[in-house]
Protein backbone atom coordinates (compact mmCIF):
# COMPACT_ATOMS: atom_id res chain seq x y z
CA UNK A 1 0.00 0.00 0.00
CA UNK A 2 0.49 3.53 -0.80
CA UNK A 3 -0.71 6.45 1.07
CA UNK A 4 -3.71 4.00 2.11
CA UNK A 5 -4.41 2.93 -1.88
CA UNK A 6 -3.56 -1.01 -2.89
CA UNK A 7 -0.71 -0.58 -5.39
CA UNK A 8 -0.07 -4.40 -5.90
CA UNK A 9 -1.93 -7.83 -4.71
CA UNK A 10 -1.44 -11.78 -4.82
CA UNK A 11 -3.02 -14.88 -3.74
CA UNK A 12 -1.88 -17.52 -1.86
CA UNK A 13 -5.01 -20.59 -1.42
CA UNK A 14 -4.12 -23.44 0.89
CA UNK A 15 -5.85 -26.91 0.63
CA UNK A 16 -6.54 -29.44 3.19
CA UNK A 17 -3.95 -31.61 1.85
CA UNK A 18 -0.98 -29.01 2.71
CA UNK A 19 -0.74 -27.70 -0.60
CA UNK A 20 -0.21 -23.87 -1.37
CA UNK A 21 -1.33 -22.29 -4.91
CA UNK A 22 0.29 -18.91 -5.61
CA UNK A 23 -1.45 -16.77 -8.13
CA UNK A 24 -3.38 -13.74 -9.06
CA UNK A 25 -0.17 -11.29 -8.97
CA UNK A 26 -1.24 -7.72 -9.84
CA UNK A 27 1.07 -4.69 -9.56
CA UNK A 28 -0.65 -1.29 -10.22
CA UNK A 29 1.27 -0.18 -13.86
CA UNK A 30 2.32 3.20 -12.71
CA UNK A 31 4.54 1.38 -9.92
CA UNK A 32 6.20 -1.84 -11.50
CA UNK A 33 9.55 -2.24 -12.00
CA UNK A 34 10.13 -1.37 -8.32
CA UNK A 35 10.03 -4.88 -7.26
CA UNK A 36 6.95 -4.80 -5.82
CA UNK A 37 5.83 -8.34 -6.76
CA UNK A 38 9.54 -9.78 -6.08
CA UNK A 39 8.63 -8.80 -2.19
CA UNK A 40 4.76 -9.85 -2.78
CA UNK A 41 6.26 -13.26 -3.81
CA UNK A 42 9.11 -13.67 -1.30
CA UNK A 43 6.39 -12.89 1.11
CA UNK A 44 3.84 -15.63 -0.15
CA UNK A 45 6.88 -18.00 -0.23
CA UNK A 46 7.76 -17.45 3.42
CA UNK A 47 4.31 -18.04 4.27
CA UNK A 48 3.73 -21.46 2.62
CA UNK A 49 7.00 -22.29 4.03
CA UNK A 50 5.86 -21.41 7.69
CA UNK A 51 3.10 -23.79 7.40
CA UNK A 52 5.13 -26.32 5.70
CA UNK A 53 2.67 -26.24 2.51
CA UNK A 54 4.11 -27.55 -0.67
CA UNK A 55 3.96 -24.59 -3.07
CA UNK A 56 2.18 -24.80 -6.59
CA UNK A 57 2.14 -22.01 -8.93
CA UNK A 58 2.04 -22.20 -13.04
CA UNK A 59 4.87 -22.93 -15.39
CA UNK A 60 4.85 -19.34 -16.26
CA UNK A 61 5.25 -17.79 -13.25
CA UNK A 62 8.91 -17.56 -13.95
CA UNK A 63 9.80 -14.94 -10.63
CA UNK A 64 7.94 -17.08 -8.29
CA UNK A 65 9.64 -20.26 -9.78
CA UNK A 66 13.14 -18.76 -9.40
CA UNK A 67 12.34 -17.98 -6.02
CA UNK A 68 11.90 -21.36 -4.97
CA UNK A 69 14.07 -22.73 -6.59
CA UNK A 70 16.92 -20.70 -4.19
Amino acid sequence: MENDIVIGLSRLKYSLDGEAWLGGMRVDKNHRRRGIATKLTEKCIKEARTRKARLFTTENNILALNMVRK
